[in-house]
């Protein structure tokens, strides 16, 4: 069920605001851990590569 609300999209959008700042991560599948990547590369800044890429 979609409840498409002011407040719960304003929530989502914080959300994906703080996500953005966050560094990369990557799951080491031998131990099933989250690991950055790089303590400087962003995911904003990885997004940003990507569609470059693209």
């Amino acid at each position: 069920m979609d409840l498409a609300t002011d407040a719960n999209l304003t929530k989502l959008k914080e959300i994906g605001l703080d996500l953005l700042t966050k560094n990369v991560m990557r799951m080491n599948l031998n131990i099933y851990e989250y690991e950055s990547i790089s303590e400087t590369v962003t995911n904003e800044e990885e997004l940003k590569r990507f569609a470059k890429i693209l």
